[in-house]
């Protein structure tokens, strides 16, 4: 055990990863071994759900241990893109006490090397609004030396998207990697951990470290080198119906989900059972890239003294409801529920799944807890290793995501139940996820559901007001 009895902590993220897309699942048929070890030796987490289907406001709530409504991130009202440098992070608590804290990958700080706590930085970013995207971070200023570029990242984003390569944009950005795999940034990042790792293990010091190992995928464009872009042959795979799924929705967000553009430029309109096998192979492709890096990861791991923790910032529709990307976001379960698998040999039991509703609030106080520091008050999420040893407090305690923009909203995810309140039409969605897990049958109004109805309107409300507990 390191200093003071506190566990090494590995923290695992991925971008944009459906809940159901690991190999532990079976819904699918991606591949992941190395999660289904850790899922094996620790536990999975059935209901676990972003705070905002957004990255940034995710992210935030990752390191600050609130909701978007309290730490404004994305927000129109401060109009800012990522926590202010001084604000607490459960980060900069671990470093107080003697970790040595490290973030490898995309991490979304504005400014892009922003003090959050993290004493080591080797970053691979990808939004153009970060100003030295593509220029500064590790990854890309990397290649550059190399004389090398990833345009095929550069061309996603709606400003560049029109100029990409016909290919690219006909087949909305799932193209195979143009370089060599060690030059991919999931390969990337793996070999920047490994480097920490080593280093780390090299000094044989007894000081505790956390990880934030961050990948980009299975963000878009989907992109995965060889072999992995030819693992999954497209005509194998079970794709959800374009053509359906969205007919439960508010009569508002029927627009939204018919209209055959994306974020104003993708356009949708040959979104077919042909082009979303195709997104959906290399999609799956990606995420077994990772689950191979992670498990180069765990060879330089001390299994026995390590936290890990794994999960994703928001989902994917993947061609449910005839949507792609994240775009409307709302707070479906394609977009607010993550993965989320949580091991620990000696703390916690093996081979068990929770299914009472956890958030990513919860994973601040999660590592504090951890390393026997006291979570602040201001700290909305609960710690999960106290939640898993008394799981009749957790299935009593409602989660919360929400969104802004054109379709404002509020869910509600508590017991069964999912509820979305539309904000600016006044309209609500009700679904009971054990029976319709699709979010299919909109249950708002049913008579023999008022009192249901009534008191998850009044979570919202009150979550809305400043509460986050029953």
């Amino acid at each position: 055990m390191n200093q003071n009895n506190r566990p090494n902590i590995l923290f695992i993220t991925t971008d944009q990863m459906r809940y159901d897309a690991v190999g532990y699942d079976a819904r699918t048929e991606v591949r992941t071994p190395c999660l289904d070890r850790i899922a094996r030796n620790g536990v999975t987490f059935q209901s676990a759900y972003t705070t905002f289907p957004v990255c940034g406001p995710a992210r935030s709530s990752i390191l600050s241990g609130v909701y978007g409504k309290t730490h404004k991130v994305n927000f129109s009202v401060r109009g800012r893109h990522g926590l202010d440098e001084g604000e607490w992070t459960f980060a900069r608590a671990l470093r107080d006490v003697g970790y040595r804290t490290a973030a490898i990958g995309k991490m979304h700080f504005f400014p892009m090397y922003a003090d959050h706590g993290f004493e080591v930085m080797r970053l691979a970013e990808h939004d153009p609004n970060v100003p030295g995207c593509f220029t500064e971070d590790d990854y890309h200023r990397e290649l550059a030396e190399k004389g090398l570029q990833d345009v095929q990242e550069e061309w996603q984003f709606p400003t560049c998207f029109p100029h990409a390569s016909e290919e690219y944009r006909q087949n909305l950005q799932a193209v195979p990697f143009q370089l060599p795999e060690p030059y991919h940034s999931t390969s990337w990042i793996r070999d920047e951990a490994i480097r920490f790792l080593e280093e780390h293990n090299r000094e044989g010091t007894n000081q505790p470290y956390f990880m934030w190992v961050s990948f980009l995928r299975p963000h878009h464009p989907f992109n995965p080198p060889a072999p992995y872009d030819t693992m999954y042959p497209s005509e194998d795979l079970n794709v959800p119906d374009p053509s359906t799924g969205w007919e439960s929705l508010p009569e508002h967000a029927h627009s939204l989900f018919s209209q055959r553009m994306s974020n104003g430029v993708y356009d949708l309109s040959g979104l077919d059972d042909s082009l979303i096998r195709r997104i959906t192979s290399y999609y799956y492709g990606s995420i077994t890239h990772i689950d191979d890096c992670m498990e180069a990861l765990l060879q330089h791991i001390d299994l026995d003294n390590t936290l890990i923790v794994f999960t994703s910032d928001h989902g994917e529709y993947l061609g449910h409801r005839g949507r792609l990307l994240k775009d409307p976001p709302l707070p479906l379960d394609d977009l607010a529920r993550v993965p989320m698998a949580v091991m620990w040999k000696g703390r916690i039991a093996a081979n068990r799944t929770f299914d009472a509703p956890v958030s990513l609030a919860d994973l601040a106080p999660t590592f504090l807890d951890a390393a026997n520091i006291k979570v602040p008050p201001a700290v909305e999420g609960h710690s999960i290793l106290q939640l898993l040893e008394q799981p009749e407090t957790a299935d009593e305690r409602p989660v919360y995501c929400e969104t802004h923009g054109a379709l404002p909203t509020v869910m509600v995810r508590y017991k069964r139940w999912k509820y979305i309140w539309h904000l600016k039409v006044q309209s609500a969605q009700l679904h009971d996820i054990v029976q319709d897990p699709e979010e299919l049958r909109n249950l708002s109004g049913d008579p023999g559901l008022v009192e249901v109805e009534g008191y998850l309107h009044r979570l919202a409300i009150r979550f809305l007001n400043g509460g986050t507990t029953q």
